[in-house]
């Protein structure tokens, strides 16, 4: 499978893109078989925000220095510096307050991320952990493919594949999202992902759960990576894409996904994905579109 351009080659981003945490200057929505995959080329000069995806996450440093914040570790980011997140873990990436950080973000989901994950090796995601490692060949040859104006998903996924192995057979599964997690923290997340279209009341989960509602926030702050509400936020907006994508009109995704309004969904998909939701609707519509 053949599509148009995805992703402009490494260039210099511009100035006022420093003075903000991590908004992409060229984003684009590919296409695959049995998926997708957004990508994203970011500067950043700011710590990063915690974050976390449908699908697996591939990271490729084209400059500058940074860092990658897993659930117990940090990865130091430098030059063709290659990195893995899986999907559903939470993670930041932040670039140096003078050197910046510029690098292109790739969002494998669907069943392209199963074919990824197979063709690295790998039985399931489970055996995938946050992880970064430098190798400048492999770096040099994804970087040469985002670069192409026709580019092949086929080459383009067997590579990212071989990127998904460098997070392979580790045995540190601190960053995995569920490691270690109470019955509290545990149930929390799964009465979210359950509800996300609903109101949900955190005190009134807290309560039910015998403990104060600071416990609970404080709690699973600590062993998801970021706080309760922002977590479901973060999961409404990553179903609202997949809804999107899917063709489904602006505002009854918004109240599909629990929230209030169009411009509610409007606010939070932009923090999140870097463009507006009917913007990234058309670049979902029409492979290979680029928006600057």
């Amino acid at each position: 499978m053949t599509a148009a351009a995805v992703l402009l080659p490494p260039r210099s981003a511009p100035a006022d893109q420093f003075a903000r945490s991590a908004e992409p200057f060229a984003i684009a929505s590919l296409t695959v078989p049995g998926g997708s995959i957004d990508v994203l080329d970011l500067v950043c000069r700011a710590p990063g925000v915690p974050q976390f995806r449908a699908g697996l996450t591939i990271g490729l440093v084209h400059g500058g220095t940074g860092r990658l914040d897993g659930r117990s570790r940090t990865h130091h980011l430098g030059v063709d510096t290659l990195f893995v997140v899986p999907a559903g873990a939470v993670f930041a990436v932040g670039g140096d307050p003078f050197a910046g950080l510029h690098h292109t973000l790739l969002h494998v989901y669907g069943h392209a991320a199963s074919a990824v994950i197979a063709s690295a090796g790998l039985d399931s995601a489970a055996r995938l952990t946050t992880r970064a490692a430098l190798d400048p060949l492999l770096a040099r040859r994804l970087r040469s493919i985002l670069a192409q104006r026709a580019l092949p998903a086929s080459d383009l996924c067997f590579t990212l594949a071989r990127v998904a192995a460098l997070a392979a057979g580790t045995t540190d599964s601190a960053d995995d999202a569920t490691a270690s997690e109470s019955a509290v923290v545990r149930e929390t997340r799964t009465y979210f992902e359950r509800h996300y279209g609903s109101h949900v009341n955190v005190g009134a989960l807290a309560r039910a759960h015998g403990i104060s509602v600071f416990r609970l926030i404080r709690e699973f702050g600590r062993e998801v990576g970021m706080p309760p509400y922002a977590y479901l936020r973060q999961l409404r907006v990553n179903q609202a894409r997949e809804l999107i994508r899917a063709g489904q009109p602006l505002t009854s995704t918004a109240y599909q996904c629990g929230f209030c309004d169009q411009s509610h969904l409007t606010r939070a998909f932009k923090r999140q994905f870097g463009v507006p939701p009917g913007a990234y609707a058309h670049l979902a519509s029409v492979t290979g579109v680029r928006a600057s």
